[in-house]
């Protein structure tokens, strides 16, 4: 029970902050705006409906297929979702967002591992982006931290996540979970693991 809730919480540190999540910022009025209240409200399925209504007119429109995803992700609807990201990533292998959204639905259906590559996969392509964005690091880092409370991590495991850890509080030191993660890192640096070791903590003691 307390690995549950405290999954749920080092998910939701981040989830409802991601820009990934806050689609409404630049949207034109109109029906991509009722699309992004709906996700805001978390009223997916109509999200959902009006993104499906959009598609039909611009099929080929890869941000509203990523956005489709996004909602199906958040009503639990992974086989379609996957299965539709797999096909952008076909298509367009380069297309940064087809990974970040790949990466949530890891993240929601407890493939921590497999999250944490594609998240490693949007920060390596976007390393020269302007504009990208910084929460990835967090991603990889909580992935990591979620496996050590299950079936544990190892020395490379462990180090990726102190890493993505540190280059995020670097990135934005403003975080309002800054000091949180501080004092985890700090309780973390003596449980680090010898080679060949594999460490479960639930930072209970």
């Amino acid at each position: 029970m307390l690995r549950n809730l405290q999954r749920i919480a080092l998910l939701l540190v981040f989830f409802y902050t991601s820009p990934a999540f806050c689609q409404d910022d630049d949207l034109p009025n109109g029906k991509l705006a009722e699309a992004s209240r709906a996700m805001k409200n978390r009223d997916y399925k109509e999200a959902e409906i009006i993104y499906r209504q959009l598609l039909k007119q611009n099929p080929e429109d890869m941000t509203l297929k990523q956005w489709l995803c996004h909602s199906l992700i958040n009503q639990k609807e992974f086989n379609e979702a996957d299965s539709m990201l797999w096909r952008m990533l076909e298509t367009d292998s380069n297309n940064v967002g087809n990974y970040w959204y790949y990466g949530l639905s890891c993240e929601r259906q407890n493939k921590d591992s497999i999250a944490a590559d594609y998240f490693k996969i949007y920060i390596r392509k976007t390393e020269n982006f302007t504009v990208h964005d910084v929460k990835a690091w967090l991603h990889v880092g909580s992935a990591y931290r979620r496996l050590m409370h299950d079936s544990g991590i190892t020395l490379v495991q462990y180090n990726s996540m102190v890493y993505h850890y540190k280059k995020y509080l670097k990135l934005n030191p403003a975080d309002a979970y800054a000091p949180e993660l501080e004092a985890f890192l700090t309780a973390i640096a003596a449980k680090k693991p010898e080679p060949g070791q594999v460490l479960v903590w639930d930072e209970k003691n």
